[in-house]
């Protein structure tokens, strides 16, 4: 083996020591529950949202459908389930990961994203072109 590629096999070996060791520190993310909440939907730090009983629930994958759902707008009155996650820094802010939606009597169903912290059993942004396996990147 030559000196560049020990060189690089040593490199990796440290990022990824390095990697598990911030793993092993970084606390378990909080136990997420199922919730069920009604209210007007309203723009909070630039997210759709729902202020209830003092707290804020985030609505992220409702900020997607903006536009594309009728009676699901800013003022409108909405119906929501999903797991909902408090953020470490402000606990009346939750994350709420939605899986039903319900406008005007009708019901879309948003699927199972409470699975992981980013939705569908974990880290699913990382399959994508160009990343990791993708269709344009990894090995051929």
């Amino acid at each position: 083996m030559n000196r560049k590629k020990i060189a690089a096999v040593l490199a990796a070996a440290l990022v990824v020591s390095g990697l598990l060791a911030a793993q092993a520190a970084t606390p378990a993310p909080a136990q997420a529950q199922v919730t069920k909440i009604s209210g007007k939907l309203e723009l909070v730090q630039g997210m759709a949202a729902i202020e209830l009983g003092g707290k804020t629930y985030l609505l992220p994958e409702v900020m997607r459908l903006a536009g594309f759902i009728k009676g699901a707008q800013e003022g409108d009155t909405v119906s929501i389930e999903g797991y909902a996650y408090p953020l470490p820094y402000d606990s009346n802010l939750l994350l709420l990961r939605a899986t039903k939606l319900t406008v005007e009597g009708k019901d879309y169903d948003l699927g199972q994203t409470g699975k992981g912290p980013m939705g569908r059993g974990g880290f699913g942004m990382m399959k994508g072109p160009g990343m990791m396996g993708g269709a344009w990147g990894g090995r051929r």
